[in-house]
């Protein structure tokens, strides 16, 4: 299971850091924050 929740962070981070480099200069970008994680 932690290795599940492991993966699962490295995955969201990933399309964050994604995202932030293709919206970068978005006014509208959305910023994430640890409790984002709980959804997981």
């Amino acid at each position: 299971l932690f290795k599940q929740t492991i993966e699962k962070i490295i995955a969201a981070q990933t399309i964050i850091n994604e995202y932030s480099n293709t919206k970068a200069l978005n006014s509208n970008i959305i910023f994430f924050h640890p409790n984002f994680f709980e959804v997981f």
